[in-house]
């Protein structure tokens, strides 16, 4: 969750334009990752660009989100074996970056689902509706497998979401 942020961040407009559309906050388990991408997507909405300051002032003196924060922006940085024998800096691929961390959360999310509802039809094999569940979950998370853009991850509808659960 705190690569996909980094990631956000770090993207051009259009990239973060195209998230915006296309992810559930839901998805997210951890509650400060959620009110960050809560505060980024509607500054993103009102003023058009995320402005890392404003949303700082606007965390005010909420200490563990200011923590949040700076955990997103201050990454320690590891140099790869033989850096200094090739000397290439590649530019990340954002983008590519925030659709396999946000594509693995759906997945771990709702295989967590899946093995819930396999405890449950350990438990009591001859409910049918058990039985249909495990099978949608099935199909998910084989279409979360199959998706190649954040696009086709938005239409699969991962949680029984409502109207307000896309960011």
């Amino acid at each position: 969750e705190r690569q996909f942020l980094e990631d956000l961040i770090q993207s051009d407009q259009e990239t973060q334009r195209e998230v915006f559309r296309s992810v559930y906050i839901d998805a997210f388990s951890d509650t400060r990752t959620r009110t960050l991408l809560h505060l980024l997507f509607d500054q993103a909405e009102h003023e058009g660009a995320i402005d890392i300051d404003a949303i700082a002032v606007h965390i005010g003196d909420n200490v563990a989100m200011h923590q949040a924060l700076a955990d997103v922006l201050f990454t320690s940085i590891e140099n790869s074996p033989g850096w200094t024998d090739t000397q290439t800096v590649n530019a990340p691929d954002h983008r590519q970056a925030m659709f396999e961390a946000y594509q693995g959360l759906l997945k771990n999310r709702l295989e967590a689902h899946r093995a819930e509802v396999m405890a449950q039809l350990r438990l009591y094999p001859d409910k049918s509706p058990l039985v249909v569940m495990k099978k949608q979950l099935d199909d998910r998370i084989t279409s979360i497998g199959r998706a190649k853009d954040f696009s086709a991850l938005a239409t699969l509808e991962p949680f029984g979401t409502s109207d307000d659960a896309l960011l």
